[in-house]
């Protein structure tokens, strides 16, 4: 027993040792030392704005609704304006579309009895029989 205790410490300290696991677990402190900052500078940047601010709180949030509708008028019109070009795309696709079937049911027409079908000078076998 004592002989595992003692072989799990020096794995310990030989990990320890290890300089790029060293550099990374430096790494990983720093990244969340900044990230806890940013998080903490924000907090105290919006309370300072806010204490600070040159108009009183009811006139800020008034002119924060009105940008709001502004945003929302804007939104509403690009997107009634995409959903008429959808609305015409899709039905110019469906105009080629239903002249491209009916070339297709005209060259099916041509089919002989013989089960093959002839298409601008290719042949295409249909297989009626199993």
């Amino acid at each position: 027993m004592y002989w595992r205790e003692l072989r799990n410490k020096l794995e310990v300290l030989a990990e320890l040792a290890d300089s790029e696991r060293l550099r990374n677990i430096k790494r990983e402190e720093r990244r969340k030392g900044c990230a806890k900052g940013l998080v903490i500078g924000a907090v105290i940047g919006g309370v300072i704005g806010i204490l600070f601010a040159p108009e009183k709180g009811e006139t800020t949030r008034r002119k924060t609704k009105e940008e709001i509708k502004r945003a929302s008028d804007i939104i509403s019109i690009h997107c009634s304006e995409g959903r008429e070009k959808v609305s015409d795309l899709y039905e110019e696709s469906k105009e080629i579309l239903v002249e491209k079937a009916e070339v297709i049911k005209n060259k099916m027409k041509n089919t002989s009895s013989e089960g093959i079908l002839v298409v601008e000078d290719e042949e295409l076998v249909i297989s009626d029989k199993e």
